[in-house]
């Protein structure tokens, strides 16, 4: 299938683009600028910033699945206006929509966000033949699911999903209450005990997906099976990080800081799945211990055997070549000097073997802001044309683990780098946090621009070494 999707920059749907990619469909996203939305990925990106989408994006497709809406609490420094929020919520699926009925009206399936905002707060169980609420949030998903409807009739299988809280590492609550656990602080909202209705990303991607192709339709709840009390959420999330300071924030200073959305913070909402449990929808998390495992891992420190936590950073790329291709490639140490942005003056001083196999010891050194830094590598694990992973023996990070993994999908290789990291000295190393994820996203980028092109562009940049490799 050619599937649209709409706010593929937001953790919902970049990692629901990677989900479709590995299912084997064409992407279209929208976005508000040219620079790519999704790097690294295979998709068509089209530009829609003010008036109508662009037709060229809306014809031939089969499905859309429309995430679009900023946030409702902005960044740290500014929450979105109720007025940013309502017009990217409605007013632009409403023109979407209307769109799609003038371009396409042939269009197979359509899947709308909403949120169990659609509902009252309170201690009852909520399915989906449950009615709206009557405050401001409730308010909102109403009118956004209004705006959804609009395509029922057009299409063969339609979708409205009710998301509750999103869990996973890469999404913004997890990585606050990391830096927070980190700094050995776990605050909690209000002074209450509310249920929290939660899912999983990888199940809310694999729901999502599943509709886009026509398996699920309806509107439903995406939540997972098993809510839970916030007590217990943060008593999980606590053992993780060992000893923390607790402290409960005034409700009052929730509203000032959130506004009317404040309540999607301290409401109760014991929201069930009824849709998906009726039809026993198989489920990767319904327990929140094994979810929140997931969203805090932990690394065995080799020579303490001692587990800390760590903080998680992801990117995906996808390469146009086979896995055998791309492993030949990453396997050779050497050749991580090419990928590496010159400003560094990274070079590899010694690899005891080539290619990398388990127990390999690399060093190597390079400039950090003009600083030298010395940095020793021991390659952990290695499971060929699959994975590999390097731990830091010595250098700049107080722990670095990275995860190359590489899964075969239709045209090509997906190549996942996860890298759990924690900073040295902390708890002051995290006041660095912001310059260090700065410089470890630059260098990726270009990584990443270096990668795409040597692969695409017929291997006319490859090493003496790959191409005889290869050959």
């Amino acid at each position: 299938m050619k599937i649209l999707v709409t706010g593929a920059r937001g953790l919902i749907g970049a990692h629901l683009c990677c989900e479709l990619i590995r299912r084997g469909h064409q992407l279209h996203i929208f976005s508000r600028s040219d620079s790519p939305a999704l790097p690294g990925l295979p998709c068509r990106q089209f530009v829609w910033n003010k008036g109508k989408p662009p037709a060229e994006a809306l014809r031939q497709i089969d499905g859309v699945v429309n995430l679009m809406g900023e946030p409702l609490f902005g960044s740290f420094f500014r929450n979105n206006t109720e007025q940013e929020i309502s017009f990217s919520r409605i007013d632009r699926t409403k023109m979407l929509t209307e769109a799609l009925k003038e371009h396409n009206p042939k269009l197979k399936s359509y899947v709308g966000a909403s949120a169990i905002g659609y509902y009252n707060y309170g201690e009852q169980e909520i399915k989906e033949g449950c009615p709206a609420g009557d405050h401001h949030l409730s308010k909102l998903c109403y009118r956004w699911e209004q705006a959804h409807k609009s395509m029922r009739d057009s299409v063969n299988h339609f979708s409205i999903v009710r998301i509750g809280l999103v869990l996973g590492a890469q999404a913004s609550f997890i990585k606050m209450l990391t830096i927070l656990g980190l700094l050995r602080f776990m605050p909690k909202p209000g002074f209450n005990n509310p249920w929290m209705s939660w899912i999983h990303i990888a199940d809310l991607v694999a729901i999502l997906a599943d509709s886009a192709e026509g398996k699920v339709s309806g509107v439903f709840n995406g939540t997972a099976p098993h809510p839970v009390r916030q007590d217990y959420f943060y008593q999980v999330i606590k053992k993780y990080f060992g000893s923390c300071l607790s402290m409960k924030i005034p409700e009052w200073c929730i509203r000032m800081l959130a506004g009317k959305s404040s309540s999607a913070i301290c409401g109760s909402q014991k929201v069930l799945p009824g849709h998906l449990v009726h039809r026993n929808y198989p489920f990767i998390y319904s327990d929140i211990d094994e979810a929140l495992r997931t969203c805090f891992p932990k690394i065995i420190v080799p020579r303490s055997s001692k587990s800390k936590p760590c903080m998680v950073l992801k990117y995906d790329q996808f390469l146009p070549v086979d896995k055998k291709t791309a492993w030949v490639f990453f396997r050779d140490p050497y050749n991580l000097e090419q990928i590496t942005p010159e400003i560094l003056q990274f070079c590899i001083k010694h690899a005891s073997d080539n290619p990398i196999r388990e127990g390999t010891e690399i060093s190597y050194s390079l400039k950090l802001h003009g600083i030298p830094v010395n940095w020793d590598t021991r390659i952990l694990t290695v499971d060929p044309e699959k994975k590999f992973v390097d731990f830091q023996n010595k250098g700049p990070y107080r722990i670095w683990h990275h995860t190359h993994e590489f899964e075969e999908v239709p045209g090509g290789t997906l190549m996942t780098d996860e890298i759990k990291f924690q900073l040295k000295f902390n708890p002051y190393g995290l006041f660095l946090l912001p310059f260090i994820m700065k410089d470890l996203n630059k260098i990726f980028v270009y990584r990443r621009s270096y990668i795409d092109s040597f692969f695409t562009n017929k291997m006319q940049q490859r090493p003496k070494k790959l191409v005889e490799a290869v050959q």
